[in-house]
Protein backbone atom coordinates (compact mmCIF):
# COMPACT_ATOMS: atom_id res chain seq x y z
CA UNK A 1 0.00 0.00 0.00
CA UNK A 2 1.05 3.82 -0.77
CA UNK A 3 1.71 5.93 1.97
CA UNK A 4 2.55 9.73 1.24
CA UNK A 5 4.05 10.30 4.24
CA UNK A 6 5.86 8.86 7.36
CA UNK A 7 2.77 10.16 9.27
CA UNK A 8 0.71 8.58 7.48
CA UNK A 9 2.40 5.29 8.33
CA UNK A 10 2.55 5.79 11.81
CA UNK A 11 -1.36 6.16 12.03
CA UNK A 12 -1.77 3.10 9.52
CA UNK A 13 -3.57 0.01 10.29
CA UNK A 14 -0.60 -1.99 9.15
CA UNK A 15 1.66 -0.85 12.10
CA UNK A 16 -1.40 -0.98 14.50
CA UNK A 17 -2.24 -4.97 13.13
CA UNK A 18 1.65 -5.50 13.35
CA UNK A 19 2.63 -8.91 15.22
CA UNK A 20 5.80 -10.88 15.55
CA UNK A 21 5.65 -13.51 12.78
CA UNK A 22 5.33 -10.51 10.21
CA UNK A 23 8.05 -8.28 8.52
CA UNK A 24 7.53 -5.24 6.88
CA UNK A 25 8.76 -4.75 2.69
CA UNK A 26 9.69 -0.94 1.80
CA UNK A 27 9.83 0.24 -0.96
CA UNK A 28 11.23 4.20 -0.41
CA UNK A 29 11.20 6.97 -2.95
CA UNK A 30 14.23 8.87 -3.97
CA UNK A 31 12.95 12.40 -2.69
CA UNK A 32 11.81 10.51 0.78
CA UNK A 33 15.30 9.09 1.31
CA UNK A 34 15.67 12.18 4.01
CA UNK A 35 13.10 10.47 6.78
CA UNK A 36 14.56 7.26 6.31
CA UNK A 37 16.52 7.46 9.66
CA UNK A 38 13.40 8.55 11.37
CA UNK A 39 11.23 6.09 10.37
CA UNK A 40 13.74 3.21 10.81
CA UNK A 41 14.59 4.69 14.76
CA UNK A 42 10.76 4.44 15.17
CA UNK A 43 9.94 1.03 13.79
CA UNK A 44 12.56 0.09 15.90
CA UNK A 45 11.42 1.38 18.80
CA UNK A 46 7.87 -0.54 18.34
CA UNK A 47 9.95 -3.86 17.72
CA UNK A 48 8.88 -3.88 13.91
CA UNK A 49 10.66 -6.13 11.98
CA UNK A 50 11.43 -4.57 8.04
CA UNK A 51 13.68 -4.37 5.05
CA UNK A 52 13.55 -2.32 1.80
CA UNK A 53 15.25 -0.04 -0.51
CA UNK A 54 15.04 3.06 -2.12
CA UNK A 55 14.39 3.66 -5.33
CA UNK A 56 13.94 6.09 -8.18
CA UNK A 57 10.37 6.70 -7.93
CA UNK A 58 7.46 4.55 -6.77
CA UNK A 59 4.35 3.13 -9.29
CA UNK A 60 1.10 3.70 -7.37
CA UNK A 61 -2.38 4.29 -8.91
CA UNK A 62 -2.34 5.87 -11.44
CA UNK A 63 1.10 6.94 -12.23
CA UNK A 64 4.76 7.38 -11.06
CA UNK A 65 5.15 8.83 -7.07
CA UNK A 66 8.08 11.25 -6.29
CA UNK A 67 7.93 10.89 -2.45
CA UNK A 68 6.45 8.20 -0.57
CA UNK A 69 6.15 4.77 0.47
CA UNK A 70 5.02 1.85 -0.78
CA UNK A 71 4.61 -0.85 2.33
CA UNK A 72 3.63 -4.59 2.26
CA UNK A 73 3.08 -6.96 5.18
CA UNK A 74 4.64 -10.15 4.62
CA UNK A 75 4.78 -13.68 6.95
CA UNK A 76 8.02 -15.12 5.20
CA UNK A 77 9.96 -18.74 5.83
CA UNK A 78 13.24 -16.82 4.83
CA UNK A 79 13.95 -13.45 5.03
CA UNK A 80 17.88 -13.41 4.57
CA UNK A 81 21.14 -11.37 3.65
CA UNK A 82 23.24 -12.29 1.06
CA UNK A 83 26.68 -11.13 0.45
CA UNK A 84 28.66 -12.10 -2.38
CA UNK A 85 29.61 -15.83 -1.82
CA UNK A 86 27.64 -16.07 1.66
CA UNK A 87 24.26 -16.99 2.11
CA UNK A 88 22.92 -18.96 4.80
CA UNK A 89 21.28 -22.23 3.62
CA UNK A 90 17.38 -22.22 1.77
CA UNK A 91 14.69 -24.08 3.27
CA UNK A 92 13.65 -26.97 1.64
CA UNK A 93 10.42 -26.01 -0.06
CA UNK A 94 7.45 -28.21 -0.50
CA UNK A 95 6.72 -29.52 -4.10
CA UNK A 96 2.84 -29.63 -3.62
CA UNK A 97 3.31 -26.03 -2.78
CA UNK A 98 4.04 -22.34 -4.79
CA UNK A 99 6.37 -19.84 -3.08
CA UNK A 100 7.45 -16.32 -4.17
CA UNK A 101 11.08 -15.55 -3.65
CA UNK A 102 11.44 -11.16 -3.28
CA UNK A 103 14.64 -10.16 -4.11
CA UNK A 104 15.86 -6.11 -2.79
CA UNK A 105 19.36 -5.40 -4.21
CA UNK A 106 21.76 -2.94 -4.89
CA UNK A 107 21.23 -2.45 -8.98
CA UNK A 108 24.41 -0.38 -8.80
CA UNK A 109 26.44 -2.31 -6.56
CA UNK A 110 30.07 -3.71 -8.66
CA UNK A 111 29.14 -6.75 -6.61
CA UNK A 112 25.77 -7.52 -8.52
CA UNK A 113 27.26 -10.44 -10.65
CA UNK A 114 29.07 -12.03 -7.41
CA UNK A 115 25.07 -11.69 -5.37
CA UNK A 116 23.39 -13.23 -8.31
CA UNK A 117 26.11 -16.37 -8.53
CA UNK A 118 25.70 -16.57 -4.92
CA UNK A 119 22.00 -16.61 -5.34
CA UNK A 120 22.23 -19.18 -7.96
CA UNK A 121 24.72 -21.59 -6.05
CA UNK A 122 21.98 -22.32 -3.54
CA UNK A 123 19.45 -24.07 -5.91
CA UNK A 124 15.96 -22.41 -6.04
CA UNK A 125 13.62 -24.36 -7.25
CA UNK A 126 10.11 -24.43 -7.44
CA UNK A 127 10.67 -20.69 -6.53
CA UNK A 128 8.95 -17.63 -8.19
CA UNK A 129 11.76 -14.72 -7.87
CA UNK A 130 10.88 -11.21 -8.76
CA UNK A 131 12.01 -8.00 -7.70
CA UNK A 132 13.53 -4.84 -8.85
CA UNK A 133 17.01 -3.54 -8.12
CA UNK A 134 17.05 0.03 -6.05
CA UNK A 135 19.78 2.75 -6.80
CA UNK A 136 19.62 6.36 -7.07
CA UNK A 137 20.30 8.91 -10.29
CA UNK A 138 20.56 12.24 -10.70
CA UNK A 139 19.91 14.82 -13.12
CA UNK A 140 22.03 18.20 -14.01
CA UNK A 141 20.67 21.48 -14.99
CA UNK A 142 20.45 20.54 -18.09
CA UNK A 143 18.38 17.43 -17.68
CA UNK A 144 20.88 14.83 -18.06
CA UNK A 145 21.23 11.78 -15.85
CA UNK A 146 23.98 10.38 -14.01
CA UNK A 147 24.39 7.22 -11.57
CA UNK A 148 24.67 7.55 -7.99
CA UNK A 149 26.31 4.22 -5.74
CA UNK A 150 25.16 4.83 -2.69
CA UNK A 151 23.72 2.38 0.10
CA UNK A 152 20.34 1.96 -0.74
CA UNK A 153 19.42 -1.54 0.85
CA UNK A 154 18.10 -1.21 4.12
CA UNK A 155 17.01 -3.11 7.44
CA UNK A 156 16.93 -2.86 11.07
CA UNK A 157 20.27 -3.19 10.98
CA UNK A 158 20.99 0.07 8.95
CA UNK A 159 21.81 1.05 5.75
CA UNK A 160 23.82 -1.27 3.41
CA UNK A 161 25.63 -1.48 0.26
CA UNK A 162 26.49 -4.50 -1.35
CA UNK A 163 24.47 -7.02 -0.49
CA UNK A 164 21.34 -8.70 -1.43
CA UNK A 165 17.95 -9.26 0.71
CA UNK A 166 15.82 -12.51 -0.77
CA UNK A 167 12.72 -13.03 1.48
CA UNK A 168 10.96 -16.32 1.10
CA UNK A 169 6.66 -16.06 1.58
CA UNK A 170 4.06 -18.96 0.79
CA UNK A 171 2.28 -17.56 -2.04
CA UNK A 172 1.03 -18.36 -5.95
CA UNK A 173 2.69 -16.03 -8.31
CA UNK A 174 3.49 -15.57 -12.15
CA UNK A 175 5.99 -12.88 -13.79
CA UNK A 176 5.42 -11.67 -17.30
CA UNK A 177 8.29 -10.01 -18.59
CA UNK A 178 7.54 -7.31 -21.55
CA UNK A 179 10.22 -5.30 -23.34
CA UNK A 180 8.95 -3.64 -26.25
CA UNK A 181 12.29 -2.61 -28.01
CA UNK A 182 13.08 -3.06 -31.53
CA UNK A 183 16.26 -3.22 -33.55
CA UNK A 184 17.51 -0.04 -35.18
CA UNK A 185 20.61 -1.28 -36.47
CA UNK A 186 23.03 -4.49 -35.99
CA UNK A 187 24.22 -6.96 -35.83
CA UNK A 188 27.75 -6.35 -34.10
CA UNK A 189 29.61 -8.46 -33.11
CA UNK A 190 31.43 -8.33 -29.39
CA UNK A 191 35.51 -8.68 -30.12
CA UNK A 192 36.86 -7.73 -27.33
CA UNK A 193 35.85 -7.39 -23.47
CA UNK A 194 37.73 -6.80 -20.14
CA UNK A 195 36.26 -8.25 -17.08
CA UNK A 196 33.16 -5.48 -17.49
CA UNK A 197 34.26 -3.63 -19.83
CA UNK A 198 33.58 -3.81 -23.68
CA UNK A 199 36.94 -2.76 -25.93
CA UNK A 200 36.24 -3.70 -29.32
CA UNK A 201 32.57 -4.11 -31.48
CA UNK A 202 33.51 -5.68 -34.73
CA UNK A 203 37.14 -4.46 -34.03
CA UNK A 204 36.35 -0.75 -33.91
CA UNK A 205 36.67 1.20 -31.26
CA UNK A 206 33.12 0.57 -29.28
CA UNK A 207 32.38 4.03 -28.75
CA UNK A 208 33.52 5.33 -32.35
CA UNK A 209 31.57 2.54 -33.73
CA UNK A 210 28.66 3.81 -31.28
CA UNK A 211 28.90 7.55 -32.52
CA UNK A 212 28.61 6.49 -36.36
CA UNK A 213 25.91 4.52 -35.94
CA UNK A 214 23.50 6.70 -33.91
CA UNK A 215 24.53 9.97 -36.10
CA UNK A 216 23.86 7.60 -38.78
CA UNK A 217 20.15 6.13 -37.78
CA UNK A 218 19.11 8.59 -35.37
CA UNK A 219 20.95 11.84 -36.47
CA UNK A 220 22.29 12.46 -33.13
CA UNK A 221 26.25 13.40 -31.54
CA UNK A 222 27.85 11.51 -29.02
CA UNK A 223 29.80 12.90 -26.52
CA UNK A 224 31.73 11.21 -23.56
CA UNK A 225 29.26 14.26 -21.57
CA UNK A 226 26.11 13.12 -22.76
CA UNK A 227 26.83 8.95 -23.50
CA UNK A 228 24.58 7.31 -20.73
CA UNK A 229 21.87 9.27 -21.53
CA UNK A 230 21.57 8.62 -25.29
CA UNK A 231 22.71 4.97 -24.11
CA UNK A 232 19.44 4.35 -22.01
CA UNK A 233 17.45 5.58 -25.48
CA UNK A 234 19.54 3.31 -27.73
CA UNK A 235 20.77 0.59 -25.78
CA UNK A 236 22.61 -2.54 -27.16
CA UNK A 237 20.45 -5.52 -26.66
CA UNK A 238 20.91 -9.19 -27.35
CA UNK A 239 18.48 -12.23 -29.52
CA UNK A 240 17.08 -14.62 -28.91
CA UNK A 241 15.24 -16.29 -32.03
CA UNK A 242 14.26 -13.06 -33.13
CA UNK A 243 13.44 -11.78 -29.88
CA UNK A 244 14.69 -9.26 -27.15
CA UNK A 245 16.12 -11.64 -24.77
CA UNK A 246 17.80 -8.80 -22.80
CA UNK A 247 19.00 -5.34 -22.56
CA UNK A 248 22.83 -4.27 -22.56
CA UNK A 249 22.70 -0.62 -20.96
CA UNK A 250 26.71 0.84 -20.92
CA UNK A 251 26.96 3.10 -17.96
CA UNK A 252 29.45 5.08 -19.22
CA UNK A 253 32.27 5.24 -22.31
CA UNK A 254 36.08 5.57 -21.05
CA UNK A 255 38.70 7.87 -22.25
CA UNK A 256 39.67 4.92 -24.08
CA UNK A 257 36.01 4.59 -25.97
CA UNK A 258 35.51 1.47 -23.48
CA UNK A 259 32.26 0.89 -22.17
CA UNK A 260 31.33 0.04 -18.94
CA UNK A 261 28.83 -2.81 -17.61
CA UNK A 262 27.21 -3.05 -14.50
CA UNK A 263 26.21 -6.59 -15.25
CA UNK A 264 27.95 -9.01 -17.27
CA UNK A 265 25.74 -11.08 -19.48
CA UNK A 266 27.39 -10.94 -22.74
CA UNK A 267 30.94 -12.94 -23.97
CA UNK A 268 32.85 -12.17 -26.33
CA UNK A 269 31.60 -13.39 -30.02
CA UNK A 270 28.28 -12.78 -29.40
CA UNK A 271 26.14 -10.58 -31.60
CA UNK A 272 24.23 -7.10 -30.53
CA UNK A 273 21.44 -4.86 -31.96
CA UNK A 274 21.36 -1.52 -31.20
CA UNK A 275 17.47 -0.72 -30.39
CA UNK A 276 14.98 1.93 -29.74
CA UNK A 277 11.54 2.09 -28.25
CA UNK A 278 8.13 4.40 -28.06
CA UNK A 279 5.13 4.04 -26.05
CA UNK A 280 3.65 2.23 -29.62
CA UNK A 281 5.88 -0.26 -29.14
CA UNK A 282 5.93 -0.65 -25.37
CA UNK A 283 1.85 -0.98 -26.05
CA UNK A 284 2.05 -2.74 -28.82
CA UNK A 285 4.83 -5.95 -26.81
CA UNK A 286 2.03 -5.98 -23.91
CA UNK A 287 -0.92 -6.38 -26.52
CA UNK A 288 0.85 -9.33 -28.41
CA UNK A 289 2.34 -11.04 -25.02
CA UNK A 290 -0.44 -10.63 -22.11
CA UNK A 291 -1.74 -14.14 -21.67
CA UNK A 292 -4.58 -15.35 -19.39
CA UNK A 293 -2.11 -16.91 -16.27
CA UNK A 294 -5.03 -19.05 -14.25
CA UNK A 295 -4.31 -16.98 -11.61
CA UNK A 296 -7.35 -15.53 -9.71
CA UNK A 297 -4.79 -12.53 -8.68
CA UNK A 298 -5.30 -9.86 -6.19
CA UNK A 299 -2.21 -7.88 -6.67
CA UNK A 300 -0.54 -6.40 -9.55
CA UNK A 301 3.23 -5.62 -8.76
CA UNK A 302 5.73 -4.06 -11.23
CA UNK A 303 9.18 -3.43 -11.84
CA UNK A 304 10.01 -0.81 -14.54
CA UNK A 305 13.65 -0.24 -15.50
CA UNK A 306 14.48 3.45 -15.13
CA UNK A 307 15.24 3.69 -19.05
CA UNK A 308 11.39 3.57 -20.00
CA UNK A 309 10.79 6.61 -17.84
CA UNK A 310 13.46 8.34 -19.11
CA UNK A 311 12.69 7.53 -22.68
CA UNK A 312 8.95 8.36 -22.33
CA UNK A 313 9.49 11.15 -19.69
CA UNK A 314 5.78 12.64 -19.56
CA UNK A 315 4.12 9.89 -21.65
CA UNK A 316 5.09 7.32 -18.83
CA UNK A 317 2.19 7.29 -16.72
CA UNK A 318 0.33 6.11 -20.35
CA UNK A 319 2.14 2.62 -19.88
CA UNK A 320 1.15 2.52 -16.40
CA UNK A 321 -2.52 3.49 -16.91
CA UNK A 322 -2.59 0.68 -20.01
CA UNK A 323 -1.25 -1.96 -17.73
CA UNK A 324 -4.11 -0.85 -14.91
CA UNK A 325 -7.11 -0.96 -17.62
CA UNK A 326 -5.71 -4.41 -19.20
CA UNK A 327 -5.69 -6.35 -15.39
CA UNK A 328 -8.64 -4.04 -14.09
CA UNK A 329 -6.48 -3.28 -11.02
CA UNK A 330 -4.52 -0.56 -9.86
CA UNK A 331 -0.72 -1.20 -10.05
CA UNK A 332 1.86 -0.83 -7.41
CA UNK A 333 5.78 -0.96 -7.82
CA UNK A 334 9.05 0.74 -8.44
CA UNK A 335 11.30 1.87 -11.45
CA UNK A 336 14.42 0.32 -10.89
CA UNK A 337 18.09 -0.71 -11.91
CA UNK A 338 17.73 -4.09 -13.14
CA UNK A 339 14.34 -6.29 -13.03
CA UNK A 340 14.89 -10.00 -11.49
CA UNK A 341 13.07 -13.10 -12.43
CA UNK A 342 14.23 -16.43 -13.05
CA UNK A 343 15.57 -18.02 -15.62
CA UNK A 344 15.86 -21.37 -17.13
CA UNK A 345 13.01 -22.82 -15.91
CA UNK A 346 12.93 -21.59 -12.80
CA UNK A 347 16.03 -22.74 -11.89
CA UNK A 348 18.22 -19.84 -11.97
CA UNK A 349 18.12 -16.00 -11.03
CA UNK A 350 18.53 -13.23 -13.62
CA UNK A 351 18.78 -9.51 -13.52
CA UNK A 352 16.75 -8.02 -17.10
CA UNK A 353 17.66 -4.63 -17.92
CA UNK A 354 15.12 -2.45 -20.24
CA UNK A 355 12.16 -4.72 -19.16
CA UNK A 356 8.88 -3.97 -17.38
CA UNK A 357 8.05 -7.20 -14.76
CA UNK A 358 4.65 -7.82 -13.98
CA UNK A 359 3.81 -9.92 -11.23
CA UNK A 360 0.31 -11.37 -10.57
CA UNK A 361 -0.22 -12.73 -7.04
CA UNK A 362 -3.21 -13.25 -4.63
Amino acid sequence: MYYKSLEDIKQSELIANYDSDSELMIYVAEESADKLDEMMSWLNDKGVKYFGGIYPKLIAGAGMKEKGFIIKGLRPIYSEVARPFLMKRLPNLEADKSYTGIIITDGLSDKIDELIETVNLNNIRNLNITGGCCGRYATDEYGTYSLENKASVFDNNGLHRDILRLCIIEEVSQSNVFFGWEVMDGPYRITSMKEKYICGIDNENPLELYQYAIAHSAKLFITHDNFFAYATSYPFATLENGHIKNLIIPTEASTEGYFKLLHREISEEEDIYIVKADLDSFINDFNKNIKDNGIASSELTVFSCFTREVLLQEQYDKEINYINKKYHMDAEGVLSFGEMTNKNDKMELRMLAGACVLVLSK
